[in-house]
């Protein structure tokens, strides 16, 4: 480099903000460092350029224009860059109709100065490191806002901005921090610029119900300024969460401003109570963060890692990011270890966004103890996975500990447990061990270097998982074996399945990852001959053939030890509510989840009585979206919407000795009328149809099948060949035209 284009560089660098807190040598050998790039007039800059991992981007000569075209095709100008300022981070805008574009105005030259120089003189000069700070901070966020505030008015101008940025307030979430609770007066809307939110509604004083996601570039808060309500619902970060916050009276003077913002904002609102109305995955695609740790040291943590990322790989652009791969892109050691008071944490937690945005999955791998980045992986993650060896001690480890304490005043984030069972593992034993001491929302088994477990994994972690809910009908439910073997034929996975009554017995041998083929013969020989008629004082059915049948396919299995996650429902006679059994013994949840009254005795549970889950759900649906929200639900219906229709009319009276003679009498013309086992049997079911039918309505799956086998009974178990061929001549051109893209 010449002598003048130094000195020029030196007084550009001199003369701004961003640099006066450092001396003169300091100056003269961040010029010694730099890269010039030569930008063409109108030429766009590539978010490349600017990344934060080896050099600070900064204006030397000419100006830039973050620009936004507008109805007219011509551009407005949303604000300028000229020499000395700093460009920072450009986020790449997918995804959003004529995207603001930071360019040249004319022929510009920008400089990059080494950050490893600026490192080493930060270290003499400590309060040069805020001013810094604050110049890449307002730079980062100034161009959010800006593409923010196009989403949401459509088109914006530098006075626009200029209104919104003299009027707003920043405020930063850490995971798990509640921004406002259901019940709150309202006083502010808020713009999302980076991370997540969750919305929910508390149920019962005690549980809640998530309702809606609100990412980065959306709104929150405009619903209650439009109708002057308090806070619908509770809203908190699920990860770490930049905010611009607007108080309703600078809202107001905005609007007054600006009135063709209520147009869009109107937009907003409804698509928004859309994607309450039906379910939270139907809204814009969330790119998915998932932390992962391990339970203790010795886990091979990276070796999972990498299958755990192969497999997502088949689902969309995927980013795999450990402490060793960070320092390497920033060229600098021990970069992914600094803290929040170092120089680079804000250099670093922009760089992380950044990529998080170019990204439809990115995986953050934790060190093996905890550590800054450890911490950081977690803090950015929306959902995070525990790994552990099945074969180690369940005992949470020094990480999970750090973790609780991390969310002991917040929220955590969703938390799964996977364990790892050695190759030809048969099936896992003792999980409830390591259920017990955790807090955690669900646990998946793997084998070690099984492809299709990790590609089981991988959709579930993803939200594109195949989620199979079976309904009760009795002997009809045969044809749930036919949709199996459908399924297997073409190519569709199961990768969670919950059912009631008989769709709980099948649901939990498919999950036991028994084959249609399996499934059929195990059927044949043990789920049919369940009958062992007694004495009427309590129930019809004695139970002793339905308890050993059980114990013969299920023996001493729990929920936890299944291959697949699994789930079946019953009825709380007592309490007049559903249960969802997720953990215990398959056998004792299966027994609860078919126990029609009248005709099996009921369950004792904890000084309840739980009876069959056909009488409040049979097709729980709602269930499957609640416990593993996102995925897409196959519902299978065997329960005909008509059933027990007769073609000749009878007495309301009838005696029970004349129907036995009648049906004894081959000469006499018999009498048609439903037995007393099917009419309890549709009796029972009946409430559960109906308001089945309400749910399917207002909440649908992504593919719901009635299958019609109305014309065997309830009770046709001896035609269960029949049963199963109709279930798969029924579904399997049904699935073939469905098939998940």
């Amino acid at each position: 480099m010449d002598k003048q284009l130094h000195l020029e560089i030196y007084e550009v660098l001199r003369t701004s903000k961003t640099f006066q807190d450092f001396d003169d040598n300091a100056l003269h050998d961040f010029v010694a460092n730099v890269k010039l790039h030569l930008l063409p007039a109108l030429a766009s800059v590539d978010p490349q350029q600017c990344e934060a991992t080896e050099r600070l981007s900064v204006v030397f000569k000419g100006r830039l224009i973050f620009a936004v075209k507008n109805v007219d095709a011509a551009d407005a100008v949303i604000y300028e860059l000229g020499p000395g300022d700093v460009i920072g981070v450009v986020d790449p805008i997918g995804g959003l109709r004529n995207a603001p574009l930071l360019q040249a105005s004319c022929e510009t030259t920008i400089i990059g100065i080494s950050w490893s120089t600026i490192d080493h003189h930060l270290e003499k000069f400590p309060e040069a490191s805020k001013t810094l700070e604050d110049a890449l901070w307002r730079s980062s966020r100034r161009a959010q806002l800006a593409v923010h505030l196009n989403r949401f008015f459509g088109e914006i101008n530098a006075t626009v901005l200029t209104d919104f940025e003299s009027m707003i307030e920043w405020q930063s979430l850490s995971p798990g921090a509640t921004l406002f609770r259901e019940g709150d007066p309202s006083d502010a809307v808020f713009f999302v610029l980076s991370g997540l939110l969750r919305v929910a509604l508390e149920e019962n004083g005690q549980s809640e119900r998530v309702i809606n996601e609100i990412k980065a570039g959306e709104t929150i808060g405009e619903i209650a300024f439009l109708t002057e309500a308090c806070r619908s619902a509770t809203v908190y970060a699920v990860r770490d969460t930049v905010l611009a916050r607007l108080s309703y009276p600078s809202f107001n003077k905005l609007m007054d401003k600006y009135p063709f913002a209520m147009k869009h904002i109107a937009r907003l609102v409804s698509k928004r109570l859309q994607r309450q109305a039906i379910r939270v995955d139907q809204g814009s695609p969330i790119a998915t963060i998932i932390g992962v740790v391990s339970s203790n040291p010795d886990c091979p943590l990276s070796e999972i890692t990498r299958h755990l990322v192969g497999a997502l790989t088949t689902l969309g652009p995927i980013l795999h990011l450990d402490a060793g791969t960070v320092d390497r892109e920033f060229g600098r050691h021990a970069m992914s270890q600094v803290t929040e008071d170092d120089p680079g944490s804000l250099r670093l937690a922009q760089w992380l966004h950044q990529q998080e945005a170019q990204y439809q999955y990115v995986v953050y791998e934790a060190d093996r103890t905890w550590s800054p980045w450890t911490q950081r992986a977690i803090r950015h993650a929306d959902q995070v996975v525990i790994f552990a060896t099945a074969n180690s001690d369940p005992k949470p480890g020094a990480i999970e500990e750090k973790m609780d304490a991390l969310w002991i005043t917040g929220r955590a984030p969703q938390r799964s447990l996977v364990l790892i069972h050695p190759a030809g593992t048969s099936e896992p034993r003792g999980t409830s061990q390591w259920l017990e001491p955790r807090n955690i929302g669900g646990h998946f088994h793997v084998r070690a270097h099984s492809p299709a477990d990790y590609a089981r994994l991988a959709r579930i972690l993803a939200g594109k998982g195949i989620a199979l809910v079976l309904g009760g009908g009795g002997a009809r439910g045969y044809a749930h074996i036919g949709l199996v073997r459908a399924m297997e034929e073409t190519g569709i996975p199961i990768d969670i399945v919950g059912g009631t009554s008989m769709g709980a017995i099948l649901g939990g041998l498919v999950a036991m990852q028994f084959d249609s083929q399996k499934i059929h013969a195990t059927c044949k020989q043990y789920i049919s001959a369940f009958f062992d008629y007694t004495l009427p004082m309590a129930s019809l059915i004695k139970g002793s053939k339905v308890r050993s049948s059980l114990e013969s396919v299920f023996g001493k299995r729990r929920i936890e030890d299944l291959w697949l996650p699994y789930f079946c429902v019953s009825t709380n006679l007592t309490q007049a509510d559903q249960v969802v059994h997720r953990r215990g013994h398959v056998a004792d949840a299966i027994r609860s989840s078919m126990s029609l009254p009248g005709i099996l005795l009921p369950c004792y549970h904890d000084g309840d009585l739980l009876v069959d889950g056909g009488l409040l759900n049979n097709l729980p649906v709602d269930v499957m979206r609640s416990v593993f929200k996102g995925n897409k639900v196959i519902a299978v219906d065997v329960e005909p919407k008509m059933d027990l229709t007769v073609n000749t009319g009878f007495a309301t009276e009838i005696s029970g000795w004349a129907l036995l003679l009648n049906r004894l009498n081959p000469f006499k013309k018999t009498v048609e009328i439903p037995s007393i086992l099917n009419v309890l049997i549709r009796s029972a079911t009946l409430a559960s149809v109906y308001s089945s039918n309400r749910l399917l309505e207002l909440d649908p799956p992504d593919l719901y099948m009635q299958l019609p086998v109305e014309a065997w009974g309830t009770l046709a178990f001896d035609a269960i060949d029949d049963i199963v061929d109709r279930g798969y001549e029924a579904s399997f051109p049904r699935l073939q035209t469905w098939l998940p893209k």
